[in-house]
């Protein structure tokens, strides 16, 4: 008897929460693509439905289906966007795995009107990216001129990481 892709992701969300998700991860390197893109499309289509609690559990599964290959999931995570708390664990989740796809949306996130957790998160996985455009884009953010107490927090964050390397 073959389970469902929502049916896969119940159990996989029950392991996530009893932290057993390791468990599955031999089961799922013998998935084939389709399974996995099934169980992908499952989990993403819960995310923007799902409480906030449950939606960062959900991607903590996705990211774990996704194995070595996070970026394409992750960035569209990231471009569908979701509360700050989520937005935060993707980008932290990729850190040294982001791509050039990426680079843009967590741009984005640094360019939004998001909370500093997610701005800051989003700052160091782009110099984890390695990507040559990051330090511009980067400096530029540094020379904004903000006045709100995030803003500044921002820049003056931006301004030490430059600093220091």
């Amino acid at each position: 008897m073959t389970m469902t892709d929502d049916a896969l992701v119940d159990v996989l969300l029950m392991a996530r929460q009893e932290n057993r998700l390791g468990w599955f991860t031999a089961t799922m390197d013998a998935w084939s693509d389709k399974t996995r893109a099934g169980v992908l499309a499952a989990v993403f289509g819960r995310l923007s439905t799902a409480e906030p609690e449950l939606q960062i559990m959900l991607y903590q599964v996705g990211r774990t289906v996704v194995a070595e290959r996070p970026a394409p999931f992750a960035n569209r995570v990231l471009a569908a966007g979701g509360p700050d708390a989520l937005l935060t664990e993707v980008c932290w989740s990729i850190d040294g795995w982001a791509d050039a796809a990426s680079v843009p949306l967590l741009m984005a996130l640094v360019r939004s009107d998001r909370g500093i957790g997610v701005k800051r998160q989003a700052v160091l996985t782009l110099l984890q990216t390695r990507d040559a455009g990051v330090p511009s884009m980067l400096a530029e953010v540094a020379a904004w001129k903000l006045d709100s107490p995030e803003g500044k927090e921002l820049v003056t964050f931006i301004r030490e990481l430059q600093r220091n390397t």
